[in-house]
């Protein structure tokens, strides 16, 4: 899968803050997913704290968000080998499936 489609909904939620009140489109889980399936499809990791700043959200309110989808099974959280005050998330492979049969969809234009 090309990560080309997923930047370009990434980049267009991004984009509508530009044009009206970015509160209004406040969906930090689909954000922080969005985010981690770009960093799947290039092979970079998401420290937490990165995460969180993906959200747009206060950190405590991206906190919470990633130990519910950490607790749903949609995430993981992986301890940095290298440094043992960070931890990094990544989507579950049952999440990046998910996440990729949706993008196939919006690619073929299936979805209705």
């Amino acid at each position: 899968m090309s990560v080309a489609p997923v930047d370009r909904i990434f980049h267009a939620r991004r984009a509508r803050g530009r044009y009206l009140p970015q509160d209004l489109f406040a969906e930090p889980a689909w954000d922080m997913l969005l985010d981690l399936l770009r960093c799947e499809l290039r092979g970079r990791r998401l420290s937490t704290s990165d995460l969180c700043m993906a959200a747009s959200v206060p950190g405590t309110t991206a906190l919470r968000w990633i130990a519910a989808m950490v607790q749903r099974g949609l995430l993981i959280r992986e301890p940095d080998r290298n440094d043992g005050r960070r931890v990094f998330i990544t989507l579950a492979p049952d999440a990046s499936a998910a996440l990729r049969r949706y993008f196939a969809e919006v690619i073929e234009g299936s979805i209705k």
